[in-house]
C-alpha cells in the first residue's frame, strides 16, 4: 500500500457520519409570537394614528385691553414748565378731561403780561387820539360853517351882480339897436357879465371843493380810528391767544378713561414737551358702560400668516390658579397685515418698556381675539370648564393664548420629530426647515 500525505487519524474522521452536527436553534415559538403580536400592535398603532386628527396650536402672549382702545394711555405736556401743582394720585380713576396736574409756565406769562401792558398803552393812547380827533372836528366843523356862510354870501351877490350885468347887456343891445349906443359899449357890457359868470362858477367850485376837503377829513379821522380799533383788536386776540395757550399748555388733563398706574414727575420738576407725565391704564366708561376685553396677542413672525379670522383660541390668564386648567374661549378677529413696528406696539400698548419686552424676541405679529360672552358667569366670559374663582378680568393682565390653526393626523407629527431628530431645524421667517 502505497505511502499518503495524511495521517491515518485525519482519514478515520473523515469518514466517519454518525456524529454529523446539528442544526443550531435561533429562537423559540414564544419568541416568535411575542414579535408577532408587537408588529401587529404596532401595525394598528400606526393605523389609528393615520385616522385620528390633532390640533395644531400656536402660541402667543399678550395682554387684555378694552375693545378698540390702546392698553395704555400716556400722559404727556404739550409744552415746556414746571409741575405747579399734582392733582391726582397713583390708583385714582380718571375720566376724559379731568385735570391731572398744572404746569408754571414762566415765559409765556411775562408774554401774556406784555401783551396785555402792550394793550393797555394803546387803549390810552387811542383814547386820547379820540379825544383830539373829536376836537380838530368840532373845530373844522365850525370853520366850514363859517367859510359855508362867507362862500354863501359871495355867491348870492355873484348871482345878483351876473343878473344885472345881463340885463344892463339886453339894455344896452336894445339901444345899439336903435343907434343910441356903440358896438363896443355892448361889447363890454358881453364880457363883463361873462367874467360875473365865471366868478359865480368858481364860488361854487369852491363851495363843493369845501364839501369834499370836509368829507376827506372825516374820511381820514374814520379811518384812522378804525386802524386804531384794528389794531386794538389784534392786540386783544393776541392777549386772548396767549391767555388760552398758557391755560392749554399749564393744564394737564386725561385723554381716556381709566385708573392711574404711573406718575413720571414731582412738584418743581421740570416737565419738556411730548413728556409723558403719567400714565393711565384705560379701562372703559367710568360710569360701567365699558366695551368689551379683547386679547391683544402677539406671535413670532414665522407663525403669524398661519392664523386667519374665526380660528378658535383658549386663553390663560396670568392669575389662574395653578391648581386650575380652565381656560378662556376666544376667536381671532383680525390679525395684522405685517409685523409690527416698534411704533406700532407702543400706540397698541401704550409703554415703552412692554413693547420693548414683546419685540425682544424678534418680530411679531399683532393678533387681536375676542372673547366668547357669558351672561351666567361671574367674569361675563365664557371658560371651557366651571369659572375658576377668584380670576378678575381687567385691562393689563397678562396672558398665553393657544390659537388652534389646523388639524392633522397624528401620524404626520412624527415627520417633525423626525426633522428634528435630523436636526432640520425651521426657519425663524417662514417657519419651515
Amino acid at each position: 500500500m502505497g505511502r499518503t500525505f495524511f495521517r491515518q487519524e485525519a482519514l478515520d474522521a473523515a469518514t466517519r457520519v454518525d456524529e454529523t452536527q446539528r442544526t443550531m436553534r435561533v429562537s423559540t415559538a414564544v419568541t416568535r409570537l411575542s414579535a408577532a403580536a408587537i408588529a401587529t400592535a404596532l401595525a394598528g398603532v400606526v393605523t389609528w394614528s393615520a385616522f385620528v386628527d390633532v390640533p395644531i396650536h400656536v402660541t402667543g402672549h399678550g395682554v387684555l385691553a378694552r375693545s378698540g382702545e390702546t392698553l395704555i394711555s400716556p400722559v404727556r405736556a404739550a409744552s415746556a414748565g414746571y409741575v405747579a401743582e399734582l392733582l391726582v394720585e397713583r390708583g385714582q380713576t380718571v375720566a376724559p378731561g379731568d385735570v391731572l396736574l398744572r404746569l408754571s409756565q414762566p415765559e409765556r406769562t411775562a408774554a401774556l403780561e406784555k401783551a396785555k401792558r402792550v394793550l393797555d398803552v394803546l387803549a390810552r393812547n387811542v383814547e386820547r387820539t379820540e379825544t383830539l380827533r373829536q376836537t380838530d372836528a368840532d373845530a373844522e366843523s365850525r370853520s366850514h360853517a363859517r367859510q359855508l356862510i362867507a362862500l354863501g354870501e359871495r355867491i348870492q351877490a355873484l348871482s345878483s351882480k351876473k343878473n344885472w350885468l345881463e340885463e344892463r347887456h339886453e339894455t344896452l343891445e336894445k339901444l345899439h339897436a336903435d343907434g343910441i349906443v356903440s358896438l363896443e359899449a355892448v361889447s363890454n357890457a358881453r364880457i363883463a357879465a361873462d367874467v360875473a359868470e365865471d366868478d359865480l362858477a368858481a364860488a361854487r367850485a369852491e363851495q363843493v371843493a369845501l364839501d369834499v376837503r370836509r368829507e376827506e377829513a372825516a374820511s381820514q379821522r374814520e379811518r384812522a380810528a378804525l386802524s386804531a380799533k384794528l389794531e386794538i383788536e389784534r392786540l386783544q386776540a393776541e392777549v386772548a391767544a396767549s391767555r388760552a395757550a398758557l391755560v392749554a399748555g399749564s393744564t394737564v388733563t386725561a385723554d381716556a378713561p381709566g385708573r392711574v398706574i404711573g406718575i413720571n414727575t414731582r412738584p418743581g420738576a421740570l416737565a419738556s414737551p411730548g413728556e409723558p407725565l403719567l400714565e393711565i391704564l384705560v379701562d372703559g366708561a367710568a360710569d360701567g358702560d365699558r366695551d368689551p376685553l379683547e386679547a391683544v396677542v402677539f406671535v413670532p413672525m414665522s407663525q403669524g400668516k398661519r392664523l386667519k379670522p374665526d380660528d378658535r383660541a383658549l386663553l390663560t390668564p396670568a392669575d389662574l390658579p395653578l391648581d386650575r386648567h380652565d381656560r378662556l374661549i376666544a376667536r381671532v378677529v383680525s390679525i395684522s397685515e405685517v409685523p409690527a413696528s416698534s411704533q406700532s406696539l407702543q400706540f397698541a400698548l401704550g409703554d415703552d418698556t412692554l413693547a420693548e419686552k414683546i419685540s425682544a424676541g424678534g418680530p411679531t405679529f399683532e393678533v387681536r381675539l375676542v372673547m366668547e360672552r357669558a351672561a351666567g358667569d361671574d367674569t361675563g366670559y365664557a371658560w371651557t370648564g366651571a369659572p375658576p374663582p377668584g380670576v378678575t378680568l381687567t385691562p393689563g393682565t397678562p396672558l398665553s393664548a393657544n390659537v388652534t390653526v389646523e388639524r392633522r393626523p397624528l401620524l404626520a407629527l412624527a415627520i417633525p420629530a423626525l426633522k428634528r431628530f435630523l436636526h432640520l431645524e425651521a426657519d425663524d421667517w417662514t417657519g419651515r426647515p
